[in-house]
Order: structure tokens, then C-alpha cells, then sequence
């Protein structure tokens, strides 16, 4: 069944103050990390897990190898159940920074703030030995950010580098049905990212931009505790892989003096970074904790996909008010629209 979804959001706002002759540059500012709301439900299912451990999902109106004559051939039959899945995540990031202008050539920057998060979550999971199974998360914590960045140009290239550190924030869990109740503490992390880029001045108009950039998004589950107990009992770990994202862009300009209009162009790509199992086991048929495992590796097994993304944008400028537009396509995972204004004073 497709998904949709929608959010609008004040995602960035910030004031700059000149400093020392236009030297240095003290900004002030706040930018929205992540505003996430759903409500989904999965349905239950049915794997089969044949000899030697193999395991599949049969199509619809197919049933599971049955070998009357060599029972050691057929497939035993293995129900995994669905969940109804509803939450809402939001952080933002507030804080200061600062850049300074070393040259006609060089700059440094900085920046130092706070991180907050508050995520309220359930699932409600149905299983035939204890009913209705339910998981509950919330999170309300906060803590500091940094970033370090530094700017070279010349008349036709350009390259930057900078780094944006880690954030991690308490989480409380539980989970409970009618006989048991389990408390499953931990941290939830967002990620650090480092990035490395490359421009190039074609002339008075074009610029031709690239940019290479490591997430590290295998820090996201590492203080996480299992969300199932079943799952947990099995010692099943699920996991998630850093990235690396590639980005090219071209940008046309026109303007002089803060004045005039310019149209850009850009591609990025973004890996998978989707939580997976990826767990040994020997016999599922025969031991129920080898099918537990059988069954989430196959259920949750890591995805080889990337989504490639294509922008456009629009910039003007009066040479007080400066408006830019853009727009994120991407054919797998909908589109993003962006309004973004400067007033200079």
C-alpha cells in the first residue's frame, strides 16, 4: 500500500553581524535536524524456512514445500507477525558561530549550540502466545553540537572542508504485554558528518561545484537496545552502515553588486542507510532460536538501493532582499520545495 506524507517547517533562520572592517562574520541561528510524524501499519506474514536454513516468502496462493516422502525436504511454516507503528520525532539546533577571513584567499569558521530531541512513539504488535505486545519510547533531552569548517579560493578554484560532530540523547523504552514488562533504556545518536569540496570559477558566470561527504550513521543504533523481546532473547542485533554521499552542482549568475538573478543545477546521491539484520544461523527448522534469527535476517536483510536526487533552483536579489527557490526530486522518495530569503540591513 503506497505512503504519503507532507511537512512544512520553518527548517532555518539565522543573523549575521559583520565584525572587525567585514574580517569576521558572529552569527546567531536555528536549524530544524529532523521533524518526522507517521502512522503506519504492517501486516502479518508468512516465511518459509526450508533445508540447510534457506528461507523464503512464498507468493501469493503459494504455500510452503511440503516432501510427504522426505519430510527432511519441506519447509516448515513460520508466522511473523505485524505491527501499527505511530510516532513523532523532532530536533533543532540552536546556537552560535563564528567566521573569520584570514586573507584575500583563506577563511576559518565555527559554530557551538545546542541539540534538543523529543520523539513519542508506540507499536502494537499481535502475536498468538501473549496478544496484543506493545512498545512505548519517548525522549526529551539535549545536548551540545559543534562544527569547524575552512574556505580557499583563488581566481578559478575553490575547496572547503568541514565537520559537524555527533549528538546523543537519552531514550526510555518499554515494553509490556497482559504477563510481562520489560524497560529497555538507551541513547539514540544523531549522526556526524564530514565533507570535503571542490569548485571551479568558469569564467564571470559558471561555477561547477562537487562535494564528497561520510555519514556516519552506524553511531545512530549503537546505543540502542533491542525493540523486541523475542528478538532480544535470540541475540539479534540490528545494525546500520555509514554512508558516503556524492554531490555535483552548476550554478549560472549574473549578479553585481548584490544585484541580479541566478539558476542552478545539482545531482546528489543517497545510499542506504536503513536499519538491517544481518545474522548467522544454522537450522531454524529445528531450534527456535536459530528461527528467530532465520527469520529477521530474512525480513530485515539489508537493502543495496540509493536514491538519486535532482535539483533546480532560482536566486534574486534587489540588492536588499535576496529570494532563492528550490526544488528536490527524486523518483522513489517524493520531492522537497525550498523558500529561502535574506534581508541585508
Amino acid at each position: 500500500v503506497p505512503a504519503t506524507s507532507r511537512t512544512n517547517r520553518l527548517s532555518y533562520g539565522s543573523v549575521l553581524l559583520p565584525l572587525f572592517k567585514n574580517r569576521a562574520t558572529l552569527a546567531l541561528f536555528t536549524a530544524s535536524l529532523a521533524d518526522l510524524e507517521a502512522d503506519f501499519s504492517v501486516g502479518d506474514g508468512l516465511l518459509c524456512v526450508g533445508p540447510e536454513g534457506s528461507v523464503n516468502m512464498p507468493g501469493a496462493g503459494e504455500r510452503c514445500v511440503l516432501d510427504l516422502l522426505d519430510p527432511q525436504n519441506s519447509d516448515v511454516p513460520v508466522q511473523y507477525f505485524g505491527q501499527q507503528v505511530s510516532y513523532q520525532l523532532k530536533s533543532r539546533f540552536s546556537g552560535a558561530g563564528f567566521g573569520y577571513r584570514l586573507g584575500d584567499r583563506w577563511s576559518l569558521g565555527a559554530s557551538i549550540g545546542l541539540a534538543e530531541a523529543t520523539l513519542d512513539a508506540i507499536a502494537a504488535i499481535e502475536t498468538v502466545a501473549s496478544g496484543t505486545r506493545f512498545q512505548e519510547s519517548t525522549m526529551d533531552d539535549d545536548d551540545l553540537m559543534w562544527s569547524a569548517g575552512v574556505l580557499y579560493r583563488d581566481d578559478r578554484w575553490g575547496f572547503g572542508a568541514s565537520y559537524r560532530s555527533k549528538a546523543t540523547f537519552d531514550i526510555d523504552s518499554v515494553e509490556f504485554d497482559d504477563v510481562n514488562e520489560k524497560t529497555l533504556n538507551g541513547e539514540f545518536a544523531v549522526p556526524d558528518r564530514a565533507s570535503v569540496g571542490l569548485s571551479y570559477f568558469a569564467g564571470d558566470h559558471w561555477v561547477l561545484a562537487a562535494e564528497v561527504a561520510q555519514v556516519g550513521y552506524s553511531e545512530v543504533l549503537a546505543g540502542l537496545p533491542v525493540f523486541d523481546l523475542s528478538v532480544d532473547e535470540a541475540d539479534i542485533e540490528y545494525r546500520m552502515d555509514d554512508v558516503t554521499e556524492y554531490h555535483l552542482g552548476a550554478e549560472y549568475t549574473t549578479f553585481v553588486d548584490r544585484r541580479g538573478w541566478s539558476v542552478r543545477f545539482g545531482w546528489w546521491r543517497d545510499q542506504t542507510h536503513l536499519p538491517f539484520v544481518d545474522e548467522s544461523f544454522s537450522d531454524p527448522r529445528g531450534d527456535e532460536q536459530d528461527a528467530i534469527r532465520a527469520q529477521e535476517s530474512f525480513i530485515r536483510a539489508p537493502l543495496d538501493d540509493s536514491i538519486d536526487h535532482f535539483t533546480v533552483g532560482l536566486g534574486l536579489s534587489s540588492g536588499v532582499v535576496r529570494l532563492d527557490l528550490a526544488y528536490d526530486w527524486t523518483d522513489e522518495a517524493g520531492s522537497d520545495f525550498l523558500i529561502s530569503g535574506v534581508l541585508y540591513f
